[in-house]
């Protein structure tokens, strides 16, 4: 291969791992921002259950429909894998994540995962052991999702306006290639 070529592929390498990275950062840093709120949750729960509480009164107060609330919900399973109480409802019943998910909080101390209890129903949910089974805290990914899918957008316009503008600079001669 010609110098030109090589140099025309790593440019072209060069900018699409600049764009790619960058949107993996900012993906990361929403998934990261939704978790926080739902960690401490938990963590209140915990306390205020270790203090004695009655479980009905660490949940949220609101009952969450699953299909069309974005807002953050609880879930405290028993250790038999069972609801104890729960603020959120899909058709009528509250969901429990695959028991995989529970085995692996329990296992580490925590399990933070995106959730699909139903097809096109995607929650974050961050899951934590107490003595006395699991608690959950979740919310939809809706916007989130729907966020990323923007910025998606305006990176690939951003990547395909600096890849056209390496090709002129590469084409136009103003990089003399020996």
């Amino acid at each position: 291969m010609n110098k030109k070529v090589l140099t025309v592929v790593g440019c072209a390498c060069g900018i699409t791992l600049f764009w790619v990275g960058l949107f993996v950062i900012m993906r990361q840093t929403g998934r990261l921002k939704i978790n926080r709120p739902l960690v401490a949750m938990i963590d209140e729960a915990i306390v205020k259950l270790g203090k004695g509480a009655e479980i009905t009164s660490v949940i949220p107060r609101k009952n969450i429909d699953m299909t069309l609330d974005n807002e953050e919900y609880m879930i405290i399973i028993n250790e038999r894998g069972e609801v104890a109480a729960g603020s959120i409802r899909l058709e009528g019943i509250t969901p429990i994540p695959p028991k995989g998910v529970l085995d692996y909080a329990k296992d580490r101390g925590i399990n933070r995962v995106a959730w699909q209890p139903k097809k096109g129903i995607r929650s974050a949910i961050v899951v934590k052991p107490y003595p006395h089974g699991w608690i959950l805290a979740g919310r939809s990914l809706k916007e989130v999702e729907t966020e990323e899918k923007n910025w998606m957008k305006v990176l690939g316009i951003f990547w395909a306006g600096t890849m056209t503008a390496g090709w002129l600079v590469i084409k136009k001669g103003i990089v003399k290639l020996g």
